[in-house]
């Protein structure tokens, strides 16, 4: 190892270099403390013994000068020294001494305190080389989480892009909606548009889980859906043999289902509520598969569920669909809402609920559809206290104009 003595008295000086070329070091010797301070700035030297007294510079003055200007490493300091009293040891180690040698020392003595100071050095060794690992880990985690940041915001651009118009009407019916993600992106998708069999037809989806997995079935869903470009039109299922109706909701929902619907990976499921609006008729048939109910709101009135029975899609390989059928009046609304909105959780653990939800927008059923949605979502944050939700917050309303 090499060590740096620092000493003014020249027979000191060689006495204590000759101790410790037998003990097996380099020696690099300095006369007083500026000229050892020069030495450990030009070198990379991190064992230091000294002397207290000695011109220019003393023994602590230059402990003080190491550990407030070398920062590049760590230098280890005995002072050797013939101050015994408790205030100069206390002083000495002030100073940033790591140890000292009562004058005259014994050699042995001077062997097992340069022992102690070497692993004490090893183990700083060992740390900064931890350290070191432990900054090139977190660089190289930092470049993947960017990666995965940019994908993950990519995608929930994608995914946004999927959503319909926002205050759009199409043949008498308005369209509005609300969408806040738990992350960049959801597990939530809803749509809606005409179809190639003259009808206007809406859906909202929520798939179990959140993140990623669940976005990119959502994605998958909306792609077999046929909602990749504006103005919209549903790609159906081709019709061979069949005694559905390709025209009522309940019809999707079993093709979803058979499409979906993986023996292997039960947790692989999601909720979904169809309807399908007869312009000509005023019609509209609504289909359920584990999604919440929706809510039917006419002004002046207190709103009801629209109560359609199904399992979620892709649980149970064989599973039958209903299709239930209501007419609305002018000023009549449907809410589709998935169950991050009624399990949201407010500070005191208590959930916002469906009768809280349903006496909301029965209260408003008179007021505009776009500041009845805008409201819900104040109220919603105002209940969370924050914007960060459990579960993915979406709402889909239909009106009768």
């Amino acid at each position: 190892m090499n060590i740096l003595i620092a000493e003014d008295l020249a027979q000191n000086r060689l006495i204590l270099e000759s101790y410790l070329k037998h003990l097996g070091h380099t020696v690099i010797a300095a006369t007083d403390g500026s000229e050892a301070y020069d030495i450990l700035c030009k070198s990379q030297i991190n064992f230091l013994i000294t002397d207290w007294v000695m011109p220019k510079m003393t023994g602590p003055e230059l402990c003080s000068k190491i550990r407030s200007e070398i920062l590049d490493r760590y230098v280890y300091i005995i002072i050797i020294t013939a101050h015994t009293e408790a205030g100069e040891v206390v002083k000495a180690l002030e100073a940033g001494a790591d140890d000292f040698l009562k004058k005259p020392f014994h050699p042995a003595e001077l062997k097992c305190r340069i022992a102690t100071g070497n692993r004490i050095l090893e183990l700083e060794k060992r740390l900064e080389e931890n350290n070191a690992r432990l900054r090139k880990a977190n660089q190289d985690l930092n470049r993947a989480y960017a990666i995965v940041k940019n994908d993950i915001d990519m995608a929930a651009y994608l995914q946004r892009e999927l959503l319909p118009d926002k205050r759009k009407s199409i043949e008498g019916y308005a369209f509005d909606w609300l969408f806040m993600p738990t992350s960049g992106v959801a597990g939530d998708i809803f749509n809606f548009g005409k179809t190639d069999f003259g009808t206007i037809d809406f859906y909202q989806i929520d798939v179990a889980g959140h993140g990623v997995a669940s976005a990119m079935l959502a994605y998958t869903l909306s792609k077999f859906l046929g909602f990749m470009q504006r103005p919209v039109q549903f790609n159906i299922v081709e019709i061979l043999t069949d005694t559905m109706d390709p025209k009522r909701p309940s019809y999707m929902m079993d093709r979803l289902n058979t499409m979906f619907y993986k023996e292997n990976d039960a947790m692989q499921f999601f909720t979904v509520c169809y309807g399908s609006i007869e312009p000509g008729t005023g019609k509209i048939f609504l289909s359920r598969a584990g999604h919440p109910m929706p809510i039917l709101t006419r002004p002046g009135s207190d709103g009801h569920i629209v109560n359609t029975k199904g399992m979620p899609v892709g649980i149970l390989k064989e599973t039958e669909f209903d299709d239930e059928m209501v007419i609305l009046s002018p000023g009549s609304r449907i809410f589709l809402y998935s169950d991050g909105v009624i399990d949201a959780v407010n500070s005191e653990g208590e959930m916002f609920g469906f009768d809280r939800l349903n006496a909301f927008l029965s209260v408003n059923s008179a007021k505009p559809l776009r500041e009845v949605i805008e409201a819900l979502k104040q109220m919603l944050i105002a209940w969370k206290g924050d914007e960060k939700f459990e579960d993915d917050i979406s709402v889909l309303a239909i009106e009768k104009e």
